[in-house]
């Protein structure tokens, strides 16, 4: 997969899945994985930063591995992205209220 994503690296979907077998590799601690992971799919960023749903996807992608300061800060970074388009506001929401951080939430 690491020579497909280097072959096709304007391709998310291939940036995806690297970043998704680097975290179920078992013979890793998680928060290496974790943190590799996040760094593969921090090139999606690099590539599709200005895109809101590029964005949000990231933030769902870093929430999976734990990586909650990364995520809330990418769901914001889609807000300001869409200011006009609620459901990037409904993403962090929900995130923060699944956190307990209900207050953050409203």
């Amino acid at each position: 997969m690491e020579a497909l994503a280097e072959v096709q690296p304007d391709n998310p979907d291939t940036i995806v899945r690297l970043g998704e077998l680097i975290f179920n590799n078992q013979e890793t601690p998680e928060v290496e994985r974790a943190n590799a992971a996040a760094e593969v799919w921090s090139k999606l960023l690099a590539k599709r930063g200005e895109d809101p749903v590029s964005v949000a996807r990231v933030a769902d992608l870093l929430r999976g591995v734990n990586k909650t300061d990364e995520a809330i800060a990418a769901y914001r970074k889609a807000i300001s992205l869409a200011e006009n388009e609620l459901q990037y506001r409904e993403y962090l929401g929900e995130y923060l209220f699944r956190l307990d951080r209900k207050d953050e939430a409203n």
